[in-house]
């Protein structure tokens, strides 16, 4: 059995990168004169495919994501019909993707340039890396708990303005007490402090209807009325 011949370092064609790993033949050395610098050993025109490759599916991506139909898009781009844009957006050949169409797509579609070459999950202009998810969780959390704090104060709003027709009644059924009792007692006027206390039952039956209808605008007017729905004792919804 013959030996294998030799092939120089140069000329071995190393495997490919997985899809959108380009930079996966880079290797960071130490030395005394440049610490942690990237020593790069893929083939060129393997890693510029994969390059173009990456650079077509984030492209197609980015387009995706502004809700732009591959047509609309390359009308915007420059292009007269978009069989070239599907071109490159498809990496049917290592020359499809022309630096001055980064660019261009970069700004059409609002995404960082890193995105486009793969070098960043994050489509954002201006964010550092990773700020995007950050800043993703960071916003869920807090509409989590506002949501909560608005639950609560609709459970309280809502307990309240089911009481209110309970005070209005009652304040309505206090005042015709009063009245009533006057009525049946011809010195009720000449009391010490009866025409007063007629008063405040009267202030009281109006305020408490203004109370009232109030709370029902505003039921109206946010566009939720659980008056039907069960209560606890002390008025909260079930």
């Amino acid at each position: 059995m013959n030996a294998p011949a030799y092939i120089p370092e140069n000329e071995k064609t190393p495997q490919s990168a997985g899809n959108g790993d380009w930079l996966s033949g880079v290797d960071f050395e130490n030395d005394d004169e440049a610490p942690g610098l990237p020593v790069f050993r893929d083939n060129v025109k393997i890693e510029q495919a994969a390059v173009v490759k990456t650079i077509g599916a984030r492209m197609r991506e980015a387009r995706e994501l502004c809700n732009m139909s591959q047509s609309a898009a390359a009308r915007r781009l420059g292009y007269s019909n978009p069989s070239k844009l599907s071109k490159v957006e498809g990496a049917t050949d290592t020359n499809s993707a022309p630096l001055w169409l980064i660019s261009r797509a970069s700004k059409l579609y609002d995404v960082s340039v890193d995105f486009l070459f793969g070098l960043t999950d994050d489509f954002e202009v201006g964010l550092q890396r990773g700020v995007q998810t950050w800043l993703v969780v960071e916003l869920e959390k807090s509409r989590i708990r506002d949501m909560a704090e608005l639950e609560k104060l609709h459970r309280r709003v809502t307990a309240i303005s089911r009481l209110l027709p309970t005070v209005a009644d009652e304040a309505e059924r206090t005042a015709e007490a009063i009245r009533r009792f006057a009525e049946i007692n011809p010195g009720f006027d000449d009391m010490r402090g009866g025409a007063r206390l007629a008063a405040a039952a009267e202030n009281l039956v109006r305020h408490a209807a203004k109370a009232n209808s109030t709370a029902q605008r505003f039921r109206i007017e946010i566009g939720v009325d659980r008056s039907n729905q069960p209560t606890t004792p002390e008025g909260e919804p079930a």
